[in-house]
């Protein structure tokens, strides 16, 4: 349809006659469905309108086209809305809004004002109390409607409208899930609501009443403090709620609903008793533990490390079964999808308790970060989550093994942002355009976002970074800013150190926010002399990308070290750590120093010396990138197997153990997956004996790793990469080569200890009758003794198979159970299906336990995979309309198994999931279309396949701007 603008559409009120009719109504279409469940889904779904019809309407506008907005465009509000009252009289068919905003007139105010509103049955509506008139008093659009003739001076703008959240699949706005009615705004949910100027930038303070039937909802909850409550008669109750701060209306929260909770206090750093309460269904009371006392960490840590301190007198979780997202920070009032929420040792693994305690925590200093200082506008959007996804990453570091979380914030770099910087969708963490703001909610602009902050506090270091923050929020609270604020305020803050306040001002330095693209720094020499110095020459590049075709340089803090060789008895090859500066510096020799590298290339003179290890100085083996200081890739022609195997065993730096054996590791999975694509056989692979050699050198040293208590570390070492961090390194995307390389390299690297395997097992693993731990040494002992079962499974014997079963059998919490159903999901043998059976009669009624079972079903490499992915979605606890399921079963397949993703049947039933879903959840089924952006990159004949599943969608009758926004962009890269 022709798009119809606003201002065209003021104009044609002015001229048209006020019995005018247009209505437009867009059916949804869903395409053939893939099983029965989806058909009545879809079913239902043809039925809804889109838009729905406006029952006061006399003038509406044709469904607009969506429309490109792009950072360069901005323009302050024309009005400012101090403050707004909302009522909700929520009733079982439709609930009525009744909302009051103060509105003042500001310098750029012409007389008219648009509010945004989408799906909104207009009642009434009124200025300082006299009603309005449709035409010459406002005029009804495709998105919203637009305020004419209005006062000069401030006046007050009453409306009601009635909304059907029951009806409400996109979950977004106020929806109703398991009964319980609740809220998500962000970004743009809060026109679902009512009429508002809805953008970041307009922050106002909110009294809100909800009124609904006692029975049936007796917990009433909103942003702020409660200040009021009582019987409204008929059987129903109300409450009331203020909110003191000015906040965006992204932030705005009501919950409606029958639960149970928990409730308990902390004391804040000034005295201040705050009351802290966790609410969800009444089933899920005993998992609402670990998330209370993550909280209270949260609380501490956020005082203790950035001096931040909660401002309101209660603080509310609510957790959901039905939720887009992990979580939303809402003041005051935090929504949480129930996976992210919920934990206890037999229904949660220590990954969940830690993904509980590490999105509790980024809720809760979000409080800060972004809602006491938000951001401008939605491109701004990293300010807030680039910030407080490195803020929630410091505090997880702090309060678990920071080694471990180094290496798992890495591999989420790798896996999935290094692919989106590949794709058709490639965006800078701070985009310049954008037609759904929903697709920008992306591994890009939170973790490479978060990625750019800790090259702040390297560049700044420690105090200095600190110093930044307290500016930040002292200088800016209250406001909604730009991420160009936060950079001056970090320099400013540091104008005592001025080589680390220019470094944060420089151009290259700034091209990190506005330059997509994954930068790839090159080695080009490195050679030690015989005076005691070592010239490095560095030089660095970022490949075009889609969106961006010409690239600059970044400013790029490299971390280096040395290892000089130092012999022993025991060891002839070994390496100790040399203490070394920049020349001409005055700073103290230290192992590890930040090299600046802000051109295309650059040569550093490094003075070297001794250590008290006392190494020698001579031919030293370089350690590049410690601790993963900037988000590259690392392209080192020279670096040997040999120099990688001397990185694995003795570097100082933990995460580069890791990575030494990542790189040697992937370099045998590509040329594994090299030789099949050249017509191999798999079983006839042959791998290179110094790998195998170096990675039974770091099985042997158990007996270190466990004294250390650094078993998880040991763990991640022994563990292959992730088959798509070895598929990002390939020109051609062949995932079934590369499982296949994969599948043969464990068998050879389990056979080299093949007798070893078991015996450590017994010795690492946790004693099932002892009492759960969440211990860093006992969460590392379940996670190796995983990993050697893993290997031993990979052996494919009876005797292998029968300890996995007999872990699975003896497991007494989910880390054991579920780590033992995933391997034997992926083995040919009698007690995997046995092990299927009894999972699912234990945890029917649980569903993120049952989502666990259908996730290694879906992702296991046997063959069968689209039979067993449609039986899934016939399952009984399966459900289309929610997010957390389709994720189980259909979203984990580009992460987890691309074997399985990308073959001619799976393609086939992932598009008919696609078009189904994007009828009643566009946010999710553009998440499902982004698995299918490289396309182009896969072999032949499978590619031609994903091509068609994205046109697909594209073309369906009533496709999503969300979906239409992906698809586009996929098909004409």
């Amino acid at each position: 349809p022709k798009r119809t603008d606003r201002s065209i559409m003021r104009k044609r009120a002015l001229l048209c006659s006020a019995g005018m009719l247009l209505t437009h109504a867009l059916r949804l279409t869903p395409p053939a469905s893939l099983a029965s469940s989806i058909q009545h889904l879809a079913a239902h779904s043809t039925a809804r309108l889109r838009g729905g019809l406006l029952s006061m309407s006399t003038a509406t506008a044709e469904k607009a086209a969506p429309a490109e907005i792009f950072r360069k465009d901005y323009t302050p509000p024309p009005y400012r809305i101090d403050s707004l009252t909302l009522d909700f009289q929520i009733g079982e068919h439709e609930t009525l809004v009744t909302s009051t905003l103060q509105i003042e007139p500001m310098e750029a105010a012409a007389g008219s004002l648009d509010l945004d509103g989408e799906e909104l049955s207009l009642r009434s509506i009124e200025i300082d109390g006299k009603a309005l008139a449709e035409g010459s008093d406002y005029v009804l659009t495709d998105d919203g409607l637009s305020l004419l003739g209005l006062p000069k001076a401030a006046f007050a703008l009453t409306t009601v409208v009635a909304i059907k959240p029951q009806e409400n699949t996109q979950l977004s706005g106020l929806y109703k899930s398991s009964g319980n009615f609740c809220t998500q705004c962000e970004a743009e949910g809060f026109r679902r609501i009512t009429y508002f100027q809805d953008r970041p930038d307009v922050m106002a303070k909110y009294e809100v009443r909800i009124e609904a039937d006692k029975a049936k909802y007796p917990v009433l909850l909103s942003n702020g403090n409660e200040v009021g409550s009582g019987d409204a008669g008929g059987g129903r109750h109300w409450a009331s709620f203020v909110d003191p701060f000015p906040k965006p209306s992204y932030l705005f929260a009501a919950v409606a609903g029958d639960l149970g909770g928990i409730e308990g206090s902390f004391t804040t750093c000034s005295g201040r008793t705050v009351r802290l309460a966790l609410w969800s269904e009444h089933d899920n009371i005993d998992q609402l533990d670990w998330a209370m006392q993550s909280l209270k960490d949260s609380m501490k840590w956020d005082e203790e490390t950035y001096g931040c301190e909660y401002d309101l007198d209660v603080y509310h979780i609510v957790a959901v079964n039905d939720f887009n997202m992990g979580a939303m920070e809402n003041k005051g009032l935090n929504v949480f999808n129930t996976a992210a929420v919920l934990a206890k040792p037999s229904t949660a693994t220590d990954a969940d308790y830690e993904r509980v305690q590490s999105i509790v925590a980024h809720e809760y200093f979000h409080n800060w970060s972004g809602n006491r200082v938000t951001c401008r506008d939605w491109f701004q959007l990293t300010l807030k989550e680039g910030l407080t996804v490195f803020r929630d990453q410091h505090f997880s570091q702090d309060v678990t093994s920071a080694a471990v979380r180094r290496i798992e914030e890495a591999r989420t770099i790798r896996s999935a942002q290094f692919v989106q910087d590949a794709g058709p969708m490639a965006h800078p963490i701070r985009p310049e355009s954008y037609i759904a703001m929903d697709n920008f909610y992306t591994v890009t602009v939170y973790n490479k976002g978060a990625e750019v902050i800790r090259m702040y506090r390297t560049l700044l270091g420690k105090e200095g970074f600190r110093k930044g923050m307290d500016l930040y929020f002292a200088r800016h609270d209250g406001q909604a800013v730009t991420c160009d604020d936060f950079r001056a305020a970090m320099a400013d803050a540091n104008e005592h150190q001025p080589a680390a306040a220019a470094a944060v001002r420089s151009d290259a330095f700034g091209r990190w926010y506005s330059q997509s693209g994954t930068p790839v720094l090159t080695v080009e020499s490195a050679a030690a002399h015989v005076n005691g110095r070592y010239e490095l020459t560095l030089s660095q590049r970022t490949p075009p990308t889609a969106d961006q075709p010409l690239k600059e340089p970044l400013l790029l803090p490299v971390a280096v070290g040395l290892l000089g060789a130092k012999p022993t008895r025991a060891d002839a090859y070994a390496k100790a750590p040399l203490l070394l500066r920049l020349k001409g510096s005055t700073a103290p020799f230290a192992p590890t120093v930040v090299l600046e590298l802000s051109s295309e290339s650059q040569t550093f003179v490094l003075e070297v010396k001794h250590s008290s290890f006392g190494a020698a100085v001579h031919d030293p083996t370089l350690s590049l990138l410690r601790g993963w200081s900037a988000p590259v890739k690392l392209d080192y022609p020279a670096q040997t197997a040999a120099d990688l195997a001397a990185l694995m065993a003795y570097d100082a730096d933990d995460f580069n153990r890791y990575e030494a054996a990542s790189r040697l590791a992937t370099r045998q999975l590509l040329a594994g997956a090299a030789a099949i694509r050249a017509g191999a056989a798999a079983e006839t692979l042959v791998f290179d004996g110094l790998f195998i050699g170096a990675w039974g050198r770091l099985f042997d040293q158990a007996a270190d790793f466990a004294a250390a208590g650094t078993q998880h570390l040991q763990a991640l070492i022994l563990r292959l990469p992730a088959d798509v961090e070895a598929l990002n390194e390939m020109d051609v995307y062949d995932a079934q080569a590369v499982a296949d390389a994969k599948a043969r390299l464990m068998r050879v690297l389990a056979a080299s200890r093949a007798d070893k395997l078991l015996p450590l097992y017994q010795s690492t693993r946790v004693p099932p009758a002892q009492t759960h731990c969440l211990s860093a040494v006992d969460v590392g002992r379940r996670a190796l003794a995983a990993t050697l079962l893993s290997y031993a499974a990979a052996l494919r014997t009876g005797e292998a198979f029968a300890a996995v079963y007999a872990h699975f059998v003896e497991a007494t919490n989910m880390t054991d159970q579920q780590a033992a159903l995933g391997i034997l999901a992926d083995c040919e043998c009698e007690q995997r299906q046995k092990a299927l059976d009894a999972f699912e009669r234990q945890w029917s009624s649980n569903r993120e336990a049952i989502d666990a079972w259908f996730t290694v079903q879906a992702t296991s490499v046997l063959p069968g995979a689209a039979e067993r992915l449609r039986a899934l979605t016939q399952h009984s606890a399966f459900s289309l309309t929610n997010p957390n399921k389709v994720r189980a079963v259909v979203g984990c397949l580009a992460t987890l198994s691309p074997a399985v993703l990308f073959t001619s049947e799976v393609l086939a039933f992932v598009g008919d999931v696609i078009c189904t879903v994007d009828a009643t959840n566009a946010n999710l089924a553009a998440s499902l279309c982004k698995m299918l952006q490289g396309w182009r990159t896969l072999p032949d004949g499978i590619r031609t396949e994903a091509r068609d599943v994205l046109a697909k969608a594209a073309s369906r009758d009533g496709c999503s701007k969300n979906v239409g926004e992906v698809t586009a962009a996929a098909l004409r890269s």
